[in-house]
């Protein structure tokens, strides 16, 4: 899951760079590994921690920008995280739902793999019906 946030944070950064946006790669990326590891291991790092630490980072860094930049590159790099970061560790706690909830543990990979299909078969069906109908 690292591989995945990390790889689909740094293309998602190097398509805003192409679009002339300025995002804070590092802290970006930095912050989308740990809004991961928060929803693993929630005893390591607090969401709420988390999110207060972040925001004061990304503009931290967002007051060293020209002023001309720093709220672009403020709102890219903070919907970086969310879309990339936040949105893949809804993975992680669907995997681990049923540990913490105190059920079999297996059965968490049932939740990822149905919420994939189910993805999988809403696009697939709109799709076919935006080509019958549309």
């Amino acid at each position: 899951m690292m591989l995945q946030v990390f790889l689909g944070i740094t293309e998602f950064y190097r398509m805003m760079r192409a679009k002339g946006l300025r995002p804070q790669r590092t802290v970006g990326v930095v912050t989308a590994l740990m809004v991961l590891v928060s929803a693993y291991r929630p005893d390591l790092m607090p969401r709420d921690l988390l999110a207060t630490s972040a925001i004061l980072v990304v503009l931290g860094f967002a007051l060293s920008r020209p002023h001309h930049q720093s709220v672009e590159s403020l709102a890219v790099t903070g919907f970086g995280v969310l879309y990339v970061g936040w949105l893949s560790a809804h993975l992680v706690l669907l995997r681990e739902l049923p540990w913490r909830a105190g059920t079999d543990y297996a059965s968490g990979a049932s939740f990822v793999l149905l919420a994939f299909f189910l993805t999988w078969s809403c696009d697939t069906g709109a799709y076919a019906f935006g080509r019958a109908f549309g």
